[in-house]
Protein backbone atom coordinates (compact mmCIF):
# COMPACT_ATOMS: atom_id res chain seq x y z
CA UNK A 1 0.00 0.00 0.00
CA UNK A 2 1.23 3.46 -0.94
CA UNK A 3 0.48 6.32 1.40
CA UNK A 4 0.39 9.93 0.24
CA UNK A 5 -0.16 13.24 1.98
CA UNK A 6 -2.67 15.64 0.42
CA UNK A 7 -1.19 19.14 0.15
CA UNK A 8 -4.13 20.82 -1.50
CA UNK A 9 -7.67 20.15 -2.69
CA UNK A 10 -9.71 22.78 -4.54
CA UNK A 11 -12.95 22.82 -6.48
CA UNK A 12 -13.16 25.49 -9.19
CA UNK A 13 -15.85 27.14 -11.29
CA UNK A 14 -15.26 26.78 -15.08
CA UNK A 15 -13.08 29.91 -15.43
CA UNK A 16 -10.99 29.09 -12.36
CA UNK A 17 -12.55 31.00 -9.49
CA UNK A 18 -12.41 28.84 -6.33
CA UNK A 19 -15.70 27.55 -4.90
CA UNK A 20 -16.17 28.92 -1.37
CA UNK A 21 -15.90 26.34 1.40
CA UNK A 22 -14.74 23.60 -0.98
CA UNK A 23 -11.00 23.73 -0.60
CA UNK A 24 -8.10 22.69 1.59
CA UNK A 25 -4.52 23.83 1.23
CA UNK A 26 -1.41 23.75 3.31
CA UNK A 27 0.25 27.16 3.62
CA UNK A 28 3.38 25.94 1.85
CA UNK A 29 1.57 25.01 -1.41
CA UNK A 30 1.50 28.05 -3.69
CA UNK A 31 -0.17 26.63 -6.82
CA UNK A 32 -3.84 26.67 -7.81
CA UNK A 33 -6.06 26.59 -10.92
CA UNK A 34 -4.40 24.67 -13.81
CA UNK A 35 -1.34 24.18 -11.59
CA UNK A 36 -0.38 27.84 -11.94
CA UNK A 37 1.27 29.87 -9.23
CA UNK A 38 -1.10 31.92 -7.09
CA UNK A 39 -0.40 35.62 -6.83
CA UNK A 40 -2.39 36.98 -3.90
CA UNK A 41 -0.34 40.12 -3.29
CA UNK A 42 -2.36 42.58 -5.36
CA UNK A 43 -5.93 41.27 -5.63
CA UNK A 44 -6.17 38.98 -2.61
CA UNK A 45 -5.85 35.22 -2.16
CA UNK A 46 -7.08 33.16 -5.14
CA UNK A 47 -7.88 36.21 -7.26
CA UNK A 48 -4.99 36.10 -9.71
CA UNK A 49 -2.67 33.48 -11.17
CA UNK A 50 0.69 33.74 -12.92
CA UNK A 51 0.50 31.76 -16.18
CA UNK A 52 3.98 32.78 -17.27
CA UNK A 53 3.08 34.86 -20.33
CA UNK A 54 0.26 36.75 -18.57
CA UNK A 55 -1.57 37.23 -15.28
CA UNK A 56 -5.13 35.85 -15.01
CA UNK A 57 -8.13 36.93 -12.90
CA UNK A 58 -10.54 33.96 -12.44
CA UNK A 59 -13.35 36.11 -11.01
CA UNK A 60 -13.96 37.69 -14.41
CA UNK A 61 -12.42 34.98 -16.62
CA UNK A 62 -10.01 37.45 -18.19
CA UNK A 63 -6.31 38.05 -18.59
CA UNK A 64 -4.93 41.24 -17.10
CA UNK A 65 -2.94 42.08 -20.23
CA UNK A 66 -3.37 41.85 -23.98
CA UNK A 67 -2.83 38.45 -25.65
CA UNK A 68 0.51 38.50 -27.51
CA UNK A 69 -1.23 36.44 -30.24
CA UNK A 70 -4.40 38.59 -30.40
CA UNK A 71 -4.16 38.83 -34.20
CA UNK A 72 -4.70 35.04 -34.38
CA UNK A 73 -8.03 35.31 -32.52
CA UNK A 74 -9.84 38.21 -34.19
CA UNK A 75 -12.73 39.09 -33.45
CA UNK A 76 -12.39 37.79 -29.87
CA UNK A 77 -11.31 40.01 -27.01
CA UNK A 78 -7.53 40.01 -26.46
CA UNK A 79 -8.24 39.65 -22.71
CA UNK A 80 -10.46 36.52 -22.95
CA UNK A 81 -9.49 33.14 -21.52
CA UNK A 82 -9.64 30.10 -23.87
CA UNK A 83 -11.85 32.01 -26.35
CA UNK A 84 -14.56 32.02 -23.64
CA UNK A 85 -14.87 28.21 -23.87
CA UNK A 86 -12.95 26.72 -20.89
CA UNK A 87 -14.78 23.38 -21.14
CA UNK A 88 -13.39 22.43 -24.58
CA UNK A 89 -10.35 24.68 -24.99
CA UNK A 90 -7.14 25.32 -23.02
CA UNK A 91 -4.85 28.31 -22.70
CA UNK A 92 -2.21 26.69 -20.55
CA UNK A 93 0.36 29.49 -20.44
CA UNK A 94 -1.43 32.58 -21.75
CA UNK A 95 -0.09 32.20 -25.28
CA UNK A 96 -1.77 29.83 -27.76
CA UNK A 97 -5.27 28.34 -27.32
CA UNK A 98 -5.37 24.57 -27.94
CA UNK A 99 -7.99 21.80 -27.90
CA UNK A 100 -7.97 18.83 -25.51
CA UNK A 101 -5.46 16.99 -27.73
CA UNK A 102 -3.04 19.92 -27.85
CA UNK A 103 -3.90 21.04 -31.40
CA UNK A 104 -3.90 24.82 -31.93
CA UNK A 105 -7.37 26.31 -32.48
CA UNK A 106 -7.87 27.93 -35.87
CA UNK A 107 -10.19 30.84 -36.57
CA UNK A 108 -11.86 31.51 -39.92
CA UNK A 109 -13.89 34.58 -40.82
CA UNK A 110 -16.44 34.51 -43.64
CA UNK A 111 -17.90 37.73 -45.06
CA UNK A 112 -21.31 37.72 -46.73
CA UNK A 113 -22.56 40.08 -49.46
CA UNK A 114 -24.99 41.75 -47.02
CA UNK A 115 -22.06 43.06 -44.96
CA UNK A 116 -22.14 40.52 -42.11
CA UNK A 117 -19.15 38.46 -41.06
CA UNK A 118 -19.21 35.13 -39.24
CA UNK A 119 -16.30 33.92 -37.11
CA UNK A 120 -15.88 30.17 -36.65
CA UNK A 121 -13.23 28.34 -34.70
CA UNK A 122 -12.22 24.75 -35.33
CA UNK A 123 -10.99 22.31 -32.71
CA UNK A 124 -10.72 18.55 -32.11
CA UNK A 125 -10.16 17.58 -35.76
CA UNK A 126 -12.97 19.09 -37.79
CA UNK A 127 -15.30 20.04 -34.94
CA UNK A 128 -16.30 23.66 -35.37
CA UNK A 129 -18.43 26.22 -33.60
CA UNK A 130 -19.73 29.49 -35.00
CA UNK A 131 -19.29 32.06 -32.31
CA UNK A 132 -19.86 35.50 -33.78
CA UNK A 133 -21.93 37.13 -36.44
CA UNK A 134 -20.96 40.76 -37.00
CA UNK A 135 -22.22 43.59 -39.17
CA UNK A 136 -19.29 45.15 -41.05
Amino acid sequence: MIRADVNTLHYYYPFGSPMPGRSFSSDSYRYGFNGMEKDGEIKGEGNSYDFGARMYDPRIGRWLSVDPFFQEYIPFTPYGFAINNPIFLLDADGNVVVDSKGNPVTISITKAENGTATATYEFVEGTSLTVRSLKC
